[in-house]
């Protein structure tokens, strides 16, 4: 029998990579996007209640209603504005949770938390690369690499 890789994931993903099962088979593949598309839309059903702020769902919240982890949940609401660009926005005062942006008011509310939270994590980088550089040798060079939405061409 082939090796336990190869029945998990079917030969064709385990022999085309060298048994190290780095892809996973077509039909598992079709499979997974059918389910997180409908976990996309269970999310989305459930914020299509909670627009604006003011009726923001917190994450336990949706847990309860989806019944999936908080993360998976989290990356599902990335999916859902990367993606299918859903303005879904959290907030980080009461009332704490996601909701679906309604005015631009709460888009740029939404936008100036993430600009900052992108100002905290690129300081915290630069710290960390100059203590790498002064412990052990090594520059690292900041590089941010932002790609188009889907269908438009680069900038």
């Amino acid at each position: 029998m082939a090796n336990r890789r190869e029945a998990l994931q079917g030969p064709e993903t385990s022999s085309r990579l060298g048994g190290t099962g780095a892809t996973l088979s077509t039909a598992f593949q079709q499979e997974r996007a059918q389910v997180m598309e409908r976990l996309e839309r269970r999310i989305l059903d459930v914020l299509q209640h909670h627009q604006g702020k003011d009726q923001a769902i917190t994450v336990s919240e949706l847990q309860g209603l989806v019944r999936m982890s908080s993360r998976k949940i989290r990356a599902t609401i990335a999916r859902l504005v990367t993606e299918h660009r859903i303005p879904i926005a959290s907030t980080v005062h009461p009332p704490y949770g996601f909701y679906l942006i309604t005015t631009a008011e709460e888009a740029k509310e939404c936008l100036a938390q993430y600009w900052s939270r992108v100002e905290e994590v690129a300081k915290r980088a630069k710290i960390l690369a100059d203590v790498v550089k002064e412990q052990f040798g090594v520059e690292t060079q900041l590089e941010l690499k932002f790609e188009p939405p889907a269908g438009e061409p680069p900038a």
